[in-house]
């Protein structure tokens, strides 16, 4: 027996189950008898219950034929055109062999299946027409695999060496891997099962690959039968039978340099809508929400009744309840800035602004317009000590880009300072407790942190009064960090020099908000809007839907925060 390798072992995880032929007509005593079919029916069945418990996808592929033997294999239609009344269309002995179906009352759409289209009859799972031997022949098989984000293919049904075997080849010839349950499929003997070993296919067992496919974890992804019943299907009319979700996106339509239509691009088969706003007006029908700078709270998520997935395109979940998304049993998740090059391109921003203080960038478009020249004299960054504020992603990726400017960098981690002082190469680290000895050593300070409870309001009346009068606060997290009344009697006061800011206490600010007469250099929250950041939040972003789509759980979800008496960090 060859063992399968690297490149050939089966991934139960990303799995679908395939069954051919096996309908009434192909059972003992049916028009088209297949030998055999029958005593498989029990194997066949408990794979279908083992797979759809999983939440894995199943897909039936049959035959149909018509009276006049329309489109029908040529050793078929002499006995067709003979008045053989075998899996003919609108009869039952083309349905799929009851117990194989999720229901007893599952219709089988004929014109839908013979015009090339899948049909969805639960959860997960569908049937195809195949107009030949092969399940992949002039059938939309392959791309509704893919679509699953499904790489290895399990094959039950009738009858070896016909259809089942020209449907592995055809599998394979595709790259997917395989399994083969050598009984459950009929006709199937020892010499068989060697020649597929010798293309790379696992030959296996109903109960072998029941303990796979048992050991997974169902993942609910909201399309349910109830008691066997079809599903009434979306909003607006449109039924789940392309199997596409509702996809909202709490934005105008172009927002972050066409984000949205990155996103669509790559998700063809999905159905998305832009709110115009930052705000969610409706979730009704919406199965993934896209919330952006909306604020989802248990208000807002009462209104959900598909909705499975929760997907910001960034890192930032502060404005989501992530209790009340857990009690719906709604995954939240994001992109982490580290792995999108979010956190590159929003440390980028954060020398813009850490150079354009000081060198008083505001006082050179005055100059430019007023045609003096050699005005302002900025300060040098030279032997200054920058502190950061959270050691995390855009952290680490500003002590990299600072490291080449001569300065002095320090820096407060909640969790192991020590190590990430030695780590990083960096000065100084303190605990969070230690916030006030950073703010007292800096010349520029950079809030790195995320937005808690714990860190809501860090830079108040009392932490401002700390920092030294010429320095300047540079915010890359979130507005909710900085109490905006504070910071511009900080300003006024001369408490601190000057502030830069990628994020506000409201966004978008009104323009006219007196603090921005103070010494504020604002950019307009597009720290991650780069070219190499987009295409990393969208790459994580889509592969979440697709995730979602084949039944696996999203990468980088959130749980609900616990309460913390620490003041910050």
């Amino acid at each position: 027996m060859t063992r399968p390798d690297n490149f050939t072992r089966p991934e139960y995880d990303r799995s679908a189950l395939i069954t051919i032929d096996v309908q009434n007509d192909t059972l003992d005593g049916g028009p088209f008898e297949i030998p055999g079919t029958s005593a498989i029916l029990p194997q066949i069945s408990g794979l279908c219950r083992r797979f759809r418990h999983a939440g894995r996808p199943i897909v039936h592929v049959i035959r149909i034929y018509t009276p006049d033997a329309g489109d029908a294999d040529r050793c078929r239609r002499g006995a067709l055109l003979a008045g053989k009344r075998m899996l003919l269309k609108g009869s039952t002995g083309r349905r799929p062999a009851g117990p194989l179906l999720p229901g007893n009352d599952i219709r089988i759409d004929d014109e839908l299946l013979m015009s090339g289209a899948i049909q969805p009859i639960g959860p997960r799972e569908a049937i195809v027409y195949k107009p030949r031997w092969g399940a992949f022949y002039r059938t939309p098989l392959e791309a509704h695999l893919r679509k699953n984000g499904v790489s290895t293919l399990v094959f039950c049904g009738c009858n070896f060496p016909n259809c089942p075997r020209v449907s592995i080849y055809e599998a394979s010839e595709r790259n997917f891997r395989i399994t083969a349950v050598a009984d459950a499929i009929s006709n199937m003997d020892q010499a068989d099962a060697c020649g597929l070993e010798t293309i790379g296919v696992t030959v296996s067992t109903t109960e072998a690959v029941g303990r796979h496919i048992q050991g997974l974890q169902a993942v609910n992804i909201g399309h349910r039968l109830a008691d066997g019943k079809r599903e009434e299907g979306l909003p607006n009319g449109k039924s789940w039978k392309d199997g596409s979700m509702n996809i909202l996106f709490a934005a105008p339509e172009n927002a972050w340099g066409g984000f949205l239509g990155m996103v669509r691009k790559q998700l063809p088969n999905h159905r998305f809508r832009a709110t115009g706003g930052f705000a969610v007006d409706s979730l009704d029908g919406v199965e993934v929400l896209i919330p952006t700078m909306s604020p989802v709270t248990r208000e807002v998520l009462a209104g959900a009744d598909r909705l499975k997935l929760i997907q910001q395109c960034g890192s930032g979940l502060e404005g989501v309840d992530l209790a009340a998304a857990a009690e719906k049993d709604i995954f939240v998740a994001n992109v982490p800035t580290a792995t999108s090059g979010n956190a590159d391109s929003v440390a980028e921003v954060g020398i813009y602004l850490m150079i354009g203080l000081h060198r008083d960038v505001r006082a050179m478009d005055r100059s430019m317009r007023e045609k003096k020249m050699g005005q302002p004299q900025g300060r040098a960054l030279g032997g200054k000590t920058v502190g950061i504020v959270g050691l995390g992603g855009i952290g680490q990726a500003l002590v990299k880009r600072l490291k080449g400017f001569g300065v002095r960098i320090i820096g407060i981690k909640r969790q192991a300072p020590q190590a990430a002082e030695t780590a990083l190469g960096l000065d100084w680290v303190g605990a969070a407790e230690q916030l006030p000895e950073l703010l007292a050593q800096s010349d520029v300070v950079f809030l790195c942190v995320p937005a808690t409870p714990a860190t809501t309001g860090l830079m108040n009346r009392e932490t401002l009064a700390r920092m030294k009068p010429e320095a300047y606060l540079i915010n890359l997290s979130r507005g909710g960090l900085v109490e905006r009344d504070a910071l511009e009697w900080a300003l006024s006061s001369g408490t601190i020099a000057g502030a830069g800011l990628d994020v506000f206490w409201e966004e978008p600010p009104d323009p006219d908000d007196p603090i921005f007469r103070q010494n504020v250099l604002a950019t307009p929250h597009i720290g991650g809007s780069t070219d190499l950041s987009m295409q990393g939040i969208v790459a994580g972003v889509v592969e979440n839907i697709r995730r979602l789509e084949a039944g696996r759980t999203p990468l980088n979800c959130a749980k609900p925060q616990q309460s913390n008496s620490r003041r910050f960090l």
